[in-house]
């Protein structure tokens, strides 16, 4: 009986020896060799302009977060006053404090600069980012070549993608 358990044995695939894995067989997993992958269009618009594409990227981002929160301030101020009135009074219910309720005939409808802050920063880097995104990589050639011509910067053209 025994020779025939290991004449059974010896044609089947080999098996894990551990209490863990009892009768399992092994898996041997086959690798194929697969095309290169092309480099993402970011890693390439890097690779070529670099220090440029990026100091382009700052900049547009300082421009439409201080235009975002400029037109915040002219025509929404109110609201971002109202806003913020109402989440503290809520915090302040939370933690068990008194809230006076904004006053409209007090004057002070100026919200906090950190309120105006968040809320453009929100809107910056959600709504907006598709278009600095889409600017920035529009304007970042002219601008490398600019630098170029001024000698700030090395030949670009040259560089491989």
């Amino acid at each position: 009986m025994s020779q025939l358990i290991k004449r059974i044995a010896i044609g089947r695939p080999n098996y894990i020896k551990s209490s863990l894995f009892v009768n399992r067989p092994i898996c041997r997993t086959v690798t194929t060799s697969s095309p290169p992958k092309q480099p993402s269009k970011t890693k390439q618009f890097m690779k070529k302009y670099g220090y440029v594409g990026i100091g382009v990227y700052l900049a547009l981002g300082l421009v439409d977060l201080s235009a975002t929160m400029g037109f915040i301030t002219l025509k929404g101020a109110h609201r971002v006053r109202e806003v913020e009135d109402y989440v503290i009074g809520k915090a302040k219910g939370i933690l068990g404090m008194e809230h006076t309720p904004l006053d409209a005939t007090k004057g002070t409808d100026k919200p906090s600069l950190t309120s105006l802050f968040f809320i453009a920063y929100g809107i910056h880097k959600t709504i907006l980012l598709p278009f600095r995104l889409s600017l920035t990589a529009a304007i970042t050639p002219a601008v490398a070549k600019r630098l170029q011509k001024l000698g700030w910067v090395k030949n670009i053209s040259n560089k491989k993608n």
